[in-house]
């Protein structure tokens, strides 16, 4: 773990000699990028109050807060004007011995590009693994597909879902929060998926 201090830390990376402090606010920087670029606005800007507390009242620098609150007021000008369309999530199971140890008979929930469905899902597992067997059904498959030779690929989309519908409740919001916000909370904040 990376500290709010001057401690000296080795390079790293893409990261050069630093101190903690500086190496922390370029990975809060970072990360803010990405939700940004992967208009997870939400999530970006809970980094950016992290960052604020430090500016505000560990370092003093009231300049790169004063950036950090522009950059604050962009991310919310975001949620409210532009339109998101929210992904799709696969569940995908690797089976046969054609796999090395990190896929062989292991099974992950990814989550798909904006606007990616199924078939266009299943395109690009197919680039990655050329010569895989791509498995058309859900049900369990045979013990001689999962640990047989080869490589046979299982994927299908999963409904994401949050621990309280999993357990029977329904997901509510506030009902004075704006449609384009209430959308995000209802799609994004999930922590488990049915199928």
């Amino acid at each position: 773990l990376v500290e709010w201090d001057d401690t000296p830390v080795a390079p790293l990376g893409m990261f050069g000699r630093d101190t903690a402090r500086s190496r922390k606010d370029k990975l809060y920087h970072q990360a803010i990028d990405y939700f940004d670029k992967g208009k997870l606005w939400e999530e970006a800007i809970k980094l950016i109050k992290h960052l604020r507390q430090q500016y505000e009242h560990g370092t003093y620098d009231y300049t790169k807060l004063a950036d950090l609150l522009e950059l604050q007021a962009g991310l919310v000008k975001k949620i409210i004007a532009v339109s998101r369309f929210f992904p799709n999530y696969f569940r995908v199971a690797y089976y046969g011995k054609g796999f090395d140890s990190k896929y062989f008979c292991k099974e992950f929930v990814y989550r798909g590009y904006e606007l990616e469905n199924r078939p266009e899902f299943v395109q690009r597992l197919q680039t990655r693994f050329p010569s895989a067997n791509f498995l058309v059904h859900t049900n369990v498959p045979t013990e001689d597909i999962q640990k047989g030779e080869g490589q046979h690929i299982q994927v299908f989309q999963v409904n994401p879902a949050t621990q309280e519908e999993r357990d029977g409740l329904e997901r509510h919001v506030n009902a004075d929060m704006p449609a384009k916000l209430a959308s995000y909370y209802l799609t994004k904040l999930l922590n488990v998926v049915r199928y």
